[in-house]
């Protein structure tokens, strides 16, 4: 809910593990608009939002595969879900910040 400041990409990770089934079941039972609404935004968006970059990305910027990888990509989906990243430079930006290979 807006009021409680609920991310984008917390929103995705309470429903992430719900059946497309489940999720329609809870927001035709929701009593609050709220809740409908993150529903629909996590089926029609979030859901689908990938990282630009690949692993492919990240060897050739000189990370070497391994579950880094999984933390990087995984990070860097949230940051697009909330909007801090928008492009490829922020991405590699943002993982120059976050995950320095020095």
């Amino acid at each position: 809910s807006k009021k409680q400041n609920v991310s984008n990409s917390q929103i995705a990770e309470m429903f992430s593990e719900l059946s497309t089934e489940s999720l329609l079941y809870l927001m035709a039972i929701a009593k609050k608009n709220d809740l409908k609404k993150a529903v629909s935004l996590y089926i029609t968006t979030l859901s689908q939002t990938k990282p630009i970059l690949s692993g492919k990305d990240l060897m050739e910027m000189g990370y070497k595969p391994g579950p880094l990888f999984k933390e990087i990509l995984g990070t860097l989906r949230n940051a697009r879900m909330d909007e801090i990243t928008t492009n490829i430079e922020d991405e590699i930006s943002f993982i120059k910040t976050h995950f320095p290979t020095d």
